[in-house]
């Protein structure tokens, strides 16, 4: 079944970002926030761009949503990847889907939502074994979360928040 998105609500996101983000972003864990200081130097829209089968089975039980933004930590100078909605300011719980993709188009959703729990994940890796192996072709699975919020490529240009 081919996906149209519902009402999206557009962005801005500035190059500094102040706020409080998870001290562990793995759903199994509390969430404590620490406040953090981070530039932005880039943005993937897992919608667009999804996770593929083996960077989520990598880290299967972290938070996410549908931005994962490249930063660089202010104040320890690290180069990290975090997500937008768990940004204390914009935090938000977000499922995670597969879909089938075509190069960044997606043509067909494959699973309900998986939720941010870890009973979910553990159902979401076994959903996803059941793929071990199969030829796509041209096609490829992808994991991402549509939370129908939208940033725009001005807005980072912009740097306005």
């Amino acid at each position: 079944m081919a996906i149209k998105h519902q009402a999206q609500t557009a962005v801005n996101l500035p190059t500094i970002l102040i706020d409080q983000y998870p001290t562990s972003t793995k759903v199994t864990a509390p969430l404590e926030w620490r406040s953090h200081r981070f530039e932005l130097l880039g943005v993937r829209d897992t919608v667009r761009h999804p996770l593929t089968i083996e960077q989520f089975q990598a880290r299967p039980m972290l938070r996410r949503s549908r931005y994962q933004l490249r930063v660089v930590d202010l104040q320890t100078g690290e180069l990290r990847r975090i997500y937008r909605r768990l940004l204390q300011e914009h935090y938000r719980e977000c499922p995670l889907r597969v879909g089938v993709f075509l190069g960044s188009q997606l043509v067909e959703l494959l699973s309900p939502n998986w939720g941010p729990t870890a009973a979910d994940r553990r159902g979401l890796l076994r959903f996803l074994d059941g793929f071990a192996g199969q030829d796509m072709g041209d096609h490829r699975l992808g994991i991402f979360s549509d939370d129908c919020e939208v940033i725009t490529a001005e807005s980072f240009k912009a740097g306005r928040g």
